[in-house]
């Protein structure tokens, strides 16, 4: 039977009809393809318009303070006038520094002592160091070097990315020696200029980061310092590692008049005829020294270690009792994790009194072995968490330690 259709029913579009629709269609692309392109350079200009409104801002800002400190100048006479003035100088200087080495939105440590003028950045987020709980001056100094050393990494665990020396403050770094050394060895060094400020980078890493991880592990394993002899490597080592012994070849052409072995490192520079003599002389390490094909852009460091020299370091169990207190939590792991030397043997346990703050995700994540049971008391909670230690049940060395944070 031959099927009817309705004059009111909806007819396949004709093949012209159709070139038609695809027209329309291209025609429609091009359009929002036009737009695309419109809306794109229009954002391009409003971030450019962004970017020259901050510029403004930070000028306006820079004049603003400079008003304000010639009016508190004004009020002065004399001698205190050429102080405030060199003063206020000097925080500009600092503010422009900070503004050619560190991005927008960076959060700074400044030792300021409490000035209120010193934590102020355009577009960055300056704060007081060292601080207290509200993130305010603490109003005093650390009593030691550890003091300066753990508020440091624990403030660097919650986002500091730079610690700010203005010139008023580099006696810090004569009166913190250990401090000084730790950011020297940990940090880099972005600026630092005696009449200005010194800058260091605490997300990146200073030149010879390695080589002090290796010291400090020979340090710990054997509990003395390395004798270094620095042939030809083109480093300080002296200057950079004052507490080891470190001595240069009378002669520097090979064969040494050393005996096989008879030095713990031996440093050197790229050249290959010196690698075999070095080898020969080391007993711990070969150190290669080569300058970075970028003028002034430092120093890449090779290590190369005799395995057989390096023995296990002590096993130590490293055991933190909690109950929330996410933040303590959080920047005492991430602190055990910076400093904690190369090759450590050992775990870190995590005993949660059931947190109800994310505490046992956030130490899983730092890779503690991590535990969850009631609250016993503290002494009862240390002894179980002891008990859940993998060298508990080894047999009882004096190289095995436990330590109860």
């Amino acid at each position: 039977m031959k099927k009817t259709t309705s004059p009111n029913e909806p007819q396949p579009p004709t093949a012209p009809e159709l070139l038609e629709i695809a027209r329309e269609l291209k025609a429609l692309r091009a359009s929002l393809a036009a737009r695309d392109a419109e809306v794109s350079t229009l954002r391009e200009n409003m971030q450019a318009l962004h970017a020259e409104l901050v510029v403004r801002d930070e000028r306006m800002k820079d004049e603003l303070h400079d008003l304000e400190s010639s009016q508190e100048i004004a009020r002065l006479s004399g001698g205190e006038a050429s102080k405030q003035i060199a003063y206020h100088q000097g925080i500009r200087r600092i503010r422009r520094i900070v503004g050619e080495v560190t991005p927008r939105g960076a959060s700074i440590l400044v030792v300021s002592k409490g000035h209120e003028s010193l934590v102020k950045f355009a577009g960055r987020k300056g704060l007081h160091f060292p601080q207290n709980r509200e993130g305010a001056y603490s109003g005093f100094y650390p009593s030691n070097s550890l003091s300066a050393i753990a508020q440091l990494e624990a403030l660097r665990s919650k986002g500091a990315d730079f610690l700010i020396f203005p010139a008023i403050a580099l006696w810090w770094l004569e009166k913190y020696p250990d401090f000084r050394r730790h950011l020297d060895r940990r940090y880099r060094l972005l600026h630092d200029d005696a009449e200005t400020c010194a800058i260091y980078s605490l997300r990146e890493r200073a030149e010879g980061t390695e080589l002090a991880a290796l010291l400090s592990e020979f340090r710990d394993r054997t509990d003395r310092e390395p004798a270094i002899l620095n042939w030809q490597c083109g480093w300080d080592l002296a200057a950079i590692f004052p507490e080891c012994p470190v001595f240069s070849p009378i002669a520097q052409d090979a064969p040494l008049p050393y005996a096989d072995q008879s030095v713990d490192i031996v440093a050197i520079g790229p050249d290959p005829a010196l690698l075999a003599e070095a080898r020969r002389i080391a007993s711990e390490a070969v150190i290669i020294v080569t300058p970075s094909a970028e003028q002034g852009k430092g120093f890449t460091i090779t290590i190369e270690r005799d395995t057989a020299a390096a023995c296990t370091l002590p096993e130590t169990s490293i055991i933190i009792p909690c109950h929330n207190g996410i933040a303590l939590t959080e920047g005492c792991l991430a602190a055990l994790l910076e400093t904690l030397p190369l090759g450590f043997q050992g775990e870190i346990i995590v005993v949660d009194s059931g947190s109800t703050d994310h505490t046992v995700e956030i130490a899983k994540s730092f890779g503690a072995k991590t535990f969850v049971e009631s609250w016993k008391g503290y002494a009862a909670q240390k002894n179980s968490a002891i008990e859940k230690s993998a060298i508990n049940s080894a047999p009882y060395s004096s190289s095995r330690n436990r330590i109860v944070c």
